[in-house]
């Protein structure tokens, strides 16, 4: 077994091995193409530059992250139509590639309406490396929440600055809190 390469500072780092990032790539082009077609001929138009698998990978990368720090199982299944129901027991996992500071963690519409998670946690991916910004509880995110259009999506997003500074994990029904130091 792979012991995961994890630094604890002012965020919580995690740097993905060979391994993990191949298991991302699977996963995320699996959750790419698995969708239904007319769901991905309908996209926004940003990934007709890029490959359309993009956003799933950096997004399993995230959550292959949250499971290795957590000790939590990720979800290997391919959704049709509606993406995953939950990532982590009701923390929703969420994925940037802004290096700016003036990150924001955005939820679509779409999915903030058809979701009803216990929270969201914030990473920023670059290359390989995982760094966890932070997470909201939905009702603190419902509240601080603004709206703003990126790209051609309507997304609710709060800043980073609004954060807690930890990782929250559940266990048996309790929400348990890994502060960043």
């Amino acid at each position: 077994m792979l012991v995961p390469k994890l630094v604890v500072g002012s965020n919580m780092k995690y740097v993905l091995n060979e391994e993990e990032i191949l298991l991302a790539e699977k996963i995320g082009r699996a959750r790419c193409f698995g969708k239904n077609k007319t769901i991905v001929n309908n996209d926004s138009g940003y990934h007709d530059v890029k490959d359309r698998a993009f956003p799933h990978v950096i997004g399993v990368k995230s959550e292959i992250a949250y499971a290795k720090i957590s000790g939590k199982m990720i979800d290997l299944s391919v959704y049709e139509f509606s993406g995953d129901s939950s990532d982590f027991d009701g923390i929703e996992i969420k994925t940037s590639t802004w290096r700016g500071d003036d990150i924001e963690l955005k939820i679509k519409v779409s999915e903030f309406n058809r979701k009803r998670p216990i929270g969201y946690v914030l990473c920023r991916c670059l290359d390989n490396e995982i760094t966890f910004l932070g997470c909201i509880s939905r009702e603190r995110f419902d509240k601080e929440k603004y709206l703003r259009r990126h790209k051609f999506v309507d997304n609710f997003c709060v800043q980073k600055d609004t954060l807690k500074k930890a990782l929250p994990i559940v266990n048996n029904g309790r929400v348990d809190f890994k502060i960043f130091v």
